[in-house]
This record gives structure tokens, C-alpha cells and sequence, in this order.
């Protein structure tokens, strides 16, 4: 046997080869992201001693962030992936700074919903969130309103639901939950339910991120023609967006409307809007972040 067609030797069986490199430069970049979120949250640990009582949830900033990162990111990683990444990492830093629980409701009997609902909140408010399953929307805002849960996820609000949650928001009483969220925030993953979405309440004020959605509420004798709930809107310089929703009494009418602004309580808009309609009452009851669409 030539030297030619004799077998490698020990020597050559250790010199590197390109994959082993490729796995030795992924293996460092995954210590350097290790030691990255360790530092993070040695910073989170350190912010939470600066911070009063209350939820530590930050729902605009979360958004704020996400969208910055959505717009930086390159390569073949799916965009849906790295909000993913980022929500586990905010829930679970949420976690260090206090109680963090997720209440989730969807109507009585509609096992479907339900499934989607919870879905939706785990994804978004990480998987190793405690969460607790509600039969009746409304219990998920007594949870909320009385401190049992952080955050409530309920369906979005509809026509003919027998026992609407949102008309619970329409008080002005000092911490009462109020909308911070829209789920998904991205493109759904593998949720059950098909396209369901969902609302989120908690007991923080939102905050403005620049590309808002707000959900205001009326009360009237009679319930005004969605044309003239448009009109009076539009009137008042805002656009009226895709919810809206009827309940209360017939000596009483709530209406609900969402409107692509972002409107805070004291807001003059509502006060005009209000007269428009002839309206005793007008208030927004939450504001969210516009979701970052199907990416």
C-alpha cells in the first residue's frame, strides 16, 4: 500500500474541521446571550428597588421595544420567533419584581374559545406565568379589580354576548382595570381557535407608544346609529376603528367603540364627542399598542 492510499492517522482525525469550528463559534455566541440576559436581569433586580408598589407590568414600553426590535431585525429567523423569545424574557423579568398572575375567561360552555384564550395568554404572557381559568368574563375582572390576578384575558367584546365583561370598565373608581393589550401582539403561532383575539385588562394606567388603539364607552337614553357614533367621532378629529358594541338597559344604553387614537381619561375629545351625541356619559375604559400585524 502507498503512502497515498494508506488510512488517515490519529493526527488527522484531530485537526479541525468546518463543522466543528461552525459549532464551537455557536456554542460562544450562546454563553455570550446566556451571560447577556443574566446581566439583564441583574439590572431588573436592581430597577425593582427603585420602583413604588403596584403591578410591574409595562405594556406600552414592552410594545415600544418590540417594535424597535422588529424593525432592526434581519437574516432568516422568523420575526414571530423573536417576539416570542422576548415575551418569555418579559414575563418571566415581570415575575422578579412581584406577584404575576393571568386570569383567563371566555364564556360559559364555549370550550373553543377557551382553549384559544388560554393559548393567547400563555404565549404572550410566558409559559411559566401562573394562570388561573375563569368560566365567566366577569369573574376575570373581579380578579383584576381586587388584586387575585395581575392580568385578565378576555374575549373581544361582541354583539349578543349574554353577560358582557367590558361594561364593568365604565367606572372611574381609582385603580379599576382598565384595556392594555391586544393578543396576539404578532402572528399567532399554533393557538388553538383559528383567528380569535383577545383584550387584556389590568389595574395600571396605559401608556401612549405612538401607534394606539383606544376603546371608548357612551351611555344614552337611546343607543346612537353607528352613523351617527362615526360622525360624532370623526367630529371630534378621531378615526373610529372596528369594534363596537351595544348592552345595559333600555333606560339605559352603553355603547362601545374603538377609535385608532390614543385618548386618555381626561381627554377634551371625549367631551365633545359626548355632546354630539347627546350622550351623559363618555370615557375611555383602555388604550393598547397597535399590534406589529401578520410578520
Amino acid at each position: 500500500m502507498t503512502r497515498q492510499n494508506q488510512p488517515p492517522g490519529p493526527e488527522a482525525s484531530r485537526a479541525p474541521t468546518p463543522l466543528g469550528a461552525l459549532r464551537r463559534e455557536i456554542d460562544a455566541i450562546d454563553d455570550a446571550i446566556h451571560d447577556l440576559m443574566i446581566e439583564r436581569c441583574d439590572v431588573v433586580e436592581r430597577l425593582r428597588g427603585l420602583k413604588g408598589d403596584g403591578p410591574a407590568i409595562r405594556p406600552a414600553r414592552e410594545a415600544l421595544l418590540l417594535r424597535r426590535l422588529a424593525a432592526r431585525h434581519r437574516g432568516s429567523l422568523p420575526t414571530a420567533v423573536l417576539v416570542r423569545v422576548w415575551r418569555e424574557l418579559f414575563a418571566a423579568l415581570t415575575a422578579l419584581q412581584g406577584p404575576f398572575t393571568v386570569a383567563v375567561g371566555a364564556a360559559e360552555g364555549d370550550s373553543l374559545e377557551a382553549a384559544a384564550l388560554w393559548d393567547l395568554a400563555r404565549d404572550h404572557y410566558g409559559s411559566q406565568t401562573p394562570m388561573q381559568a375563569h368560566a365567566d368574563p366577569l369573574r376575570v375582572v373581579r380578579a383584576v379589580a381586587d388584586a387575585t390576578a395581575t392580568v385578565g384575558v378576555l374575549p373581544l367584546p361582541r354583539n349578543g354576548a349574554p353577560a358582557p365583561w367590558w361594561p364593568a370598565l365604565a367606572t372611574e373608581a381609582e385603580g379599576a382595570p382598565r384595556i392594555v393589550a391586544r393578543l396576539p401582539f404578532a402572528r399567532r403561532g399554533n393557538a388553538r381557535g383559528g383567528a380569535i383575539e383577545a383584550l387584556a385588562i389590568a389595574g395600571v394606567a396605559p401608556e401612549p407608544t405612538g401607534d394606539d388603539r383606544s376603546l371608548l364607552v357612551f351611555t344614552a337614553a337611546v343607543a346612537p346609529s353607528r352613523a351617527s357614533l362615526e360622525a360624532a367621532i370623526r367630529g371630534a378629529g378621531i378615526e373610529p376603528g372596528a369594534i363596537a358594541a351595544e348592552a345595559g338597559t333600555q333606560a339605559a344604553r352603553l355603547v362601545l367603540v374603538e377609535v385608532d387614537d390614543f385618548v386618555q381619561p381626561d381627554d377634551a375629545r371625549l367631551a365633545a364627542i359626548r355632546d354630539a351625541l347627546g350622550a351623559t356619559l363618555a370615557m375611555s375604559i383602555g388604550a393598547y399598542a397597535a399590534p406589529i400585524g401578520k410578520i
